[in-house]
């Protein structure tokens, strides 16, 4: 041999199994027969429960966030999603005396919401302003943070804001 060559060692022949490829194959098969089994299990119990409620502190949280979203990302039909979803609760669950409901589907003549729902809200319906420059969102939201300051917040004097409007019989300082 000369000095810049070195020898080549024999090559095996590959064992069963050590193809390239074949474990990969097997670990696949593993996975899609586990996969099966968990599944024909999970088929034989009752489905959980899955909370269809709507809230109004989180519609509006998530009605606010999409709108700003969509500016960014230039989607219009999550613009009109969130738009459409905030004047549903507008719809449903807003009484220009009390406020937003906590639930969708409460009276919003009678039932009380929390602060987060009037706060959440509130930030939604700026949002909305902002991104559809219609008057009628400015309009509600100086309407609803009015509102809340008369309803919400402490008027001893003392300051802070209740989780639910002065005197009611569940009211909590935050």
């Amino acid at each position: 041999t000369t000095a810049n060559t070195a020898p080549t060692p024999a090559r095996r022949p590959a064992e069963p199994g050590s193809r390239p490829g074949s474990k990969r194959r097997a670990a696949e098969s593993i996975w899609a027969s586990g996969k099966a089994k968990m599944k024909a299990l999970r088929d034989k119990r009752a489905a959980p429960f899955v909370d269809k409620s709507l809230y109004a502190d989180l519609n509006g949280m998530m009605i606010a966030a999409a709108l700003d979203a969509s500016a960014y990302l230039g989607d219009a039909d999550m613009k009109a999603f969130a738009l459409k979803s905030l004047d549903r609760f507008l719809k449903e669950g807003y009484s220009p005396r009390r406020g937003f409901v906590h639930l969708l589907g409460e009276d919003p003549e009678k039932d009380e919401g929390f602060i987060s729902d009037q706060a959440m809200m509130l930030k939604a319906l700026l949002s909305a302003y902002g991104a559809s420059q219609d008057l009628r969102y400015l309009d509600k939201a100086r309407e609803l943070a009015d509102l809340t300051l008369s309803r919400f917040w402490d008027s001893h004097g003392n300051g802070g804001f209740f989780d639910r409007p002065e005197g009611s019989a569940t009211m909590e300082f935050l």
